[in-house]
């Protein structure tokens, strides 16, 4: 096992696309909010979590995150 508290122990976030802010450093954060983020990138509605989007959503551009999905086509 590990000590979460331990600054040595915690992970990186680096992010970069056209759903980020250029140049934004964020503030540490748990793990468990990357799920809703990556969900709001998706377009996706994410499940009933722990997480808190609130914690991430600053590092997003606004108003518009991406294009809507193409519709997928198969032959």
């Amino acid at each position: 096992g590990y000590d979460n508290a331990l600054v040595s122990m915690r992970a990186t976030f680096i992010a970069n696309g056209a759903a980020f802010k250029k140049g934004f450093v964020a503030e540490p954060f748990q793990n468990i909010q990357v799920y809703n983020l990556m969900c709001a990138i998706l377009g996706l509605q994410p499940a009933k979590n722990d997480g808190d989007f609130s914690v991430v959503s600053q590092m997003l551009k606004k108003p518009k995150l991406l294009p809507p999905n193409p519709s997928v086509r198969t032959k």
